[in-house]
């Protein structure tokens, strides 16, 4: 079904429900729970994570893997100023570099 709907959404579209209904958007909506996100922290920190997801959420730990968890912190680091991004690594059981 949801790759029927995918066909006839704009990408923006598909954002927006990858937002209200993937599995990364509900993970997210937990984790962050704590960290109380605003929408555009959410938007943002979601994009990222989908795109990791997307690529590295079925591969085995290892170290392409760690490398790429490492990556994606970064990224939020940068999308995020220092306290927020305290705020975020305390809200994931400081499990970020």
């Amino acid at each position: 079904m949801a790759t029927k709907i995918a066909q006839v959404l704009t990408p923006e579209q598909k954002e927006e429900f990858a937002l209200r209904n993937s599995p990364t958007a509900s993970t997210l909506r937990e984790q962050l729970r704590n960290f109380g996100p605003s929408e555009a922290e959410f938007r943002a920190i979601f994009r990222l994570q989908k795109r990791f997801d997307d690529e590295f959420g079925k591969k085995a730990e290892g170290p392409e893997k760690a490398q790429a968890k490492n990556a994606l912190a970064n990224e939020v680091r940068s999308v995020l100023d220092a306290q927020r991004f305290s705020d975020y690594q305390r809200a994931l059981g400081a499990r970020t570099p």
